[in-house]
């Protein structure tokens, strides 16, 4: 729990009893995150709140099939994050998930 603004409180919820029920296990929210990235998120639920007409790309999937899909992006040109082995290991790419 942390004070928010001094006009109350925001919890961060990340028990798996809490996200499990709704098959939400495994998703980023569930972690810990600092304060900043939770304050962050707040705006963004009020913007997807006020804005409940629009369409809002939640997964990593449904971002991919939006982008491949939708408007024929192609997987190779979407934005991924490359990581670096070892000395003398090959840089390892992960695949989009579906």
């Amino acid at each position: 729990m942390r004070d928010y603004l001094g006009t109350g409180s925001v919890f961060h919820l990340f028990s798996r009893l809490i996200y499990g029920p709704i098959d939400k296990d495994n998703v980023r929210n569930r972690r810990r995150h600092s304060f900043d990235y939770i304050r962050t998120r707040l705006v963004q639920m009020d913007f997807l709140l006020e804005n409940l007409g629009h369409d809002f790309l939640e997964t990593e999937g449904e971002k991919v099939n939006f982008f491949c899909e939708s408007l024929a992006v192609p997987k190779d040109a979407l934005p991924a994050k490359v990581y670096e082995g070892g000395i003398g290991s090959k840089s390892y790419r992960p695949l989009f998930r579906r």
